[in-house]
């Protein structure tokens, strides 16, 4: 099995997937949402960079419980863009 991980970093939630590149079929998926800091001024949408990263290890976690691949490597690409940012890991 060849097997890739995508993961989305958005505004309300991180998403992964995981493809088996021999069959071009999803075998894993799953989504952690995080939430907006409240009390903020009008205009401002902000998270605690402790959310993203809090939502990618769920994410990671659930994926990989759902796939036989015990300890193996797997690669990965992180890919997030908003208004005003672009980040690819």
């Amino acid at each position: 099995m060849s097997l890739y991980i995508g993961i989305d970093s958005g505004t309300q939630s991180v998403k992964a997937v995981v493809l088996d590149l021999a069959t071009r079929k999803v075998i894993a998926e799953a989504r952690a949402p995080h939430k907006l800091i409240e009390g903020l001024p009008v205009g401002h949408m902000e998270q605690h960079p402790q959310d993203w990263t809090s939502a990618l290890d769920f994410v990671l976690t659930e994926v990989a419980a759902r796939i036989d691949a015990p300890d193996r490597p797997i690669p990965y690409h992180r890919f997030d863009r908003g208004q005003h940012r672009l980040l690819q890991v």
